[in-house]
């Protein structure tokens, strides 16, 4: 979809003022890397890149890699932070920060010796903003 016509009347919409929104591959492609599930997150590949220095895993509390990913820590996809958000959860850019909604909680993983960072409801996370976030 990248450098597609669709993609940038989409891009041009959005920096425009409308909104955008993802879930699930939505989330993910909208990132700067993708998460390639098929090598089992051993490699990512390039997004969208709307949200700089970030990959997103959609379903987190249904992946069963949550009590994996510290063994997977290490791996290539792990040179960017990386944003597992549960179902019913979503993390929204709103008056310029990321805030956690739902009844799940979003982890935010980075250097794989650094603890992850758990956030709930109402809890505000420290992310990349999107592409042009300073504009309106």
């Amino acid at each position: 979809m990248a450098g597609s016509a669709l993609w940038e009347a989409v891009l041009g919409a959005y920096l425009d003022g409308a909104s955008l929104a993802g879930c699930s591959a939505g989330a993910m492609a909208i990132c700067s890397h993708l998460v390639e599930f098929r090598t089992l997150g051993r490699h990512s590949r390039p997004g969208l890149g709307l949200i700089a220095d970030l990959q997103v895993i959609p379903h987190f509390d249904r992946m069963h890699v949550a009590s994996r990913v510290r063994s997977l820590s290490g791996k290539p996809w792990w040179e960017v932070p990386t944003l597992g958000i549960d179902e019913m959860t979503a993390v929204v850019w709103e008056g310029g920060r990321w805030q956690v909604r739902g009844r799940g909680a979003a982890y935010l993983f980075g250097d794989p010796d650094e603890e992850r960072v758990v956030a709930r409801a109402g809890q505000v996370l420290e992310l990349p903003q999107p592409v042009d976030s300073h504009r309106g």
